[in-house]
C-alpha cells in the first residue's frame, strides 16, 4: 500500500474514531445522568428510560445511511464524510450543555432525545462511509482486510477513548458528566480539518467519470440486493448486540451483582479489553487479505462467540476476579476477529460502486435498529428471574441468525459464480471457441 493510500485510510479510521466516541459516550453516561432528564422515584425505570434513549439515536441511523449514502454515491464518499462528522459535533455539544429537567421542565428530555436523533443520523452515514472509503482504497493495493480494519481500529479507539472518560469520571470527584461531550464537539471539529486533504476513491472517480451516478441509489440498491441487504443487517445486529451488552450494559450490572469485584477494575477492565479488541482486528485484517478467506473468519468467530457469551451469562453470578479477566480476553480476541472480517466482507458483497454506499449504509444501520435495542431488552431480561441465562440465550440466539445470514452470503455468492461460469461457457461455444 503505497503512502498516500495510507494517508487516505488513516484519516477515515481517525474521523471514525472522533465520531464512535461522540456516539457511545452517551451509552457509557446514561445510567448516569439518566435521572437528570428523566425523574421518576424508581432508579431503575430512569435508567430504563436512558437506554431507551441511547436506543433512538440508533431507530435514526437509518435516515443518515440514506442522506449520506445519497450524498456519498451521487456527490462523493469525501463529500457524506465530511457533513456526517460536522452533524454529530452539534448534536453532541447540545447534550453536554442541556439543561435538566429540574430547570427547563419536559422540554430537557425532548431536547435529549433531539440530540440523540442527530447523533444517529450522523454516525448512520459515517461508519458505513468510512468503512467503503477504506476499503475502496485498500482495493487499489490487493489490501482491503487491512484498510477496512484500520477504520474499524479508529472507530475502537473512540470507544476506548469513552470507555476511558467513563473510568475518569468514576475516580474523580471534580469530573462533570457534561465534560466528555463539550470535548467531544471540539473533537469533531479537529476531525473535520483532518478530513480536508482527504482524495476521493477511484472507484468513485470511475463511476462518475463513466456517467453511472444513479439518481435514487437506495431505491436501486434495495431493489437489486434485497436477500444481502438482510443478510448483511442479521450480521451487523449480532456485532451490535454483542459490542453494546458486554462492554456498554454489562459493566453497570456486575457492579451491583459482583461486590467481590472492585467496580473501579470493572471499569478499568473495559479499556484494556477494547485495546486488545483493536490489535485482534488489526492482525485479522492482515490475515483475510493474505491467508484465511474474510467468510471462513467470521463462521469459525461466531459460533465462537454465541457458545462463549451464553457460558458466560449462565455463570455470571459465579465470576472470580480470575474468570472475569479471562472472559474479557477472550471476547476481545473473538469480538476483534468478527469485526475485522465482516466489515470488509459486507461491503465487497455490494458489488456496483454505483449503488454501494446507500446500500451498505442502508442495510448496516437497519442491524443497528435491532441493536441498538439490546441494553433496554437485556435489562428488562435480567431483572426477571434467571434473568442472566435469558439474556445468554437472546444473544446466542442473534448468533444463531449471524450464522444463518453467513451461509445464505456464501450460497449466494456460489450461485453466481456458477452462472457466471456457465454464461462464460455458453459465449465461448457460441463463437465457435
Amino acid at each position: 500500500m503505497n503512502k498516500m493510500k495510507y494517508k487516505e485510510i488513516l484519516t477515515a479510521g481517525i474521523g471514525s474514531g472522533l465520531e464512535y466516541y461522540d456516539f457511545l459516550i452517551f451509552g457509557f453516561f446514561a445510567p448516569i445522568f439518566a435521572p437528570l432528564f428523566f425523574p421518576v422515584d424508581n432508579h431503575f425505570l430512569a435508567v430504563l428510560w436512558g437506554y431507551l434513549a441511547f436506543a433512538i439515536g440508533f431507530i435514526s441511523r437509518p435516515i443518515g445511511g440514506i442522506i449520506f449514502g445519497h450524498i456519498g454515491d451521487r456527490t462523493g464518499r469525501k463529500a457524506a464524510l465530511s457533513y456526517s462528522i460536522l452533524f454529530m459535533g452539534f448534536g453532541t455539544l447540545l447534550i453536554g450543555i442541556l439543561p435538566t429537567y429540574e430547570q427547563i421542565g419536559i422540554l430537557a428530555p425532548i431536547l435529549l432525545i433531539l440530540a440523540r436523533i442527530a447523533q444517529g443520523i450522523s454516525i448512520g452515514g459515517e461508519f458505513a462511509g468510512g468503512t467503503i472509503f477504506s476499503v475502496e482504497h485498500g482495493k487499489t493495493a490487493n489490501r482491503p482486510g487491512f484498510a477496512g480494519g484500520l477504520v474499524l481500529f479508529g472507530a475502537m479507539g473512540g470507544t476506548l477513548a469513552a470507555s476511558i472518560a467513563n473510568y475518569i469520571y468514576t475516580i474523580s470527584p471534580l469530573m462533570s458528566w457534561r465534560y466528555p461531550f463539550i470535548l467531544g464537539f471540539f473533537i469533531s471539529v479537529i476531525g473535520l480539518y483532518i478530513r480536508k486533504g482527504i482524495v476521493e476513491t477511484e472507484a468513485f472517480e470511475e463511476v462518475k467519470n463513466n456517467n453511472k451516478i444513479q439518481q435514487y441509489p437506495v431505491i436501486t440498491g434495495i431493489k437489486k440486493y434485497p436477500k444481502r441487504i438482510t443478510y448483511i443487517a442479521m450480521l451487523n445486529w449480532f456485532g451490535v448486540s454483542i459490542f453494546i451488552t458486554y462492554w456498554i450494559f454489562m459493566p453497570t450490572y456486575l457492579k451491583k451483582v459482583l461486590p467481590s469485584i472492585s467496580a473501579n477494575l470493572i471499569d478499568l477492565s473495559i479499556p484494556l479489553s477494547i485495546f486488545v479488541c483493536m490489535l485482534t482486528v488489526l492482525v485479522t485484517g492482515h490475515i483475510s487479505d493474505n491467508k484465511i478467506h474474510r467468510s471462513t473468519i467470521i463462521k469459525i468467530a461466531v459460533p465462537s462467540l454465541a457458545i462463549f457469551l451464553f457460558t458466560m451469562y449462565f455463570n455470571l453470578y459465579y465470576l472470580t476476579l480470575t474468570t472475569f479477566l479471562m472472559c474479557q480476553f477472550i471476547f476481545a480476541i473473538l469480538n476483534g476477529m468478527w469485526a475485522s472480517a465482516v466489515r470488509t466482507y459486507t461491503v465487497e458483497i455490494i458489488t456496483d460502486i454505483e449503488i454501494r454506499y446507500s446500500s451498505y449504509a442502508f442495510a448496516n444501520n437497519l442491524g443497528e435498529i435491532l441493536g441498538g435495542f439490546t441494553p433496554l431488552i437485556a435489562t428488562i431480561l435480567i431483572s426477571m428471574k434467571n434473568g442472566n441465562i435469558m439474556v445468554g440465550i437472546f444473544i446466542s440466539s442473534i448468533g444463531m441468525l449471524a450464522l444463518f445470514a453467513i451461509h445464505q452470503i456464501s450460497k449466494l455468492i456460489s450461485q453466481e459464480k456458477d452462472l457466471s461460469l456457465q454464461n462464460f461457457t455458453f459465449n465461448k461455444l457460441s463463437h465457435g471457441t
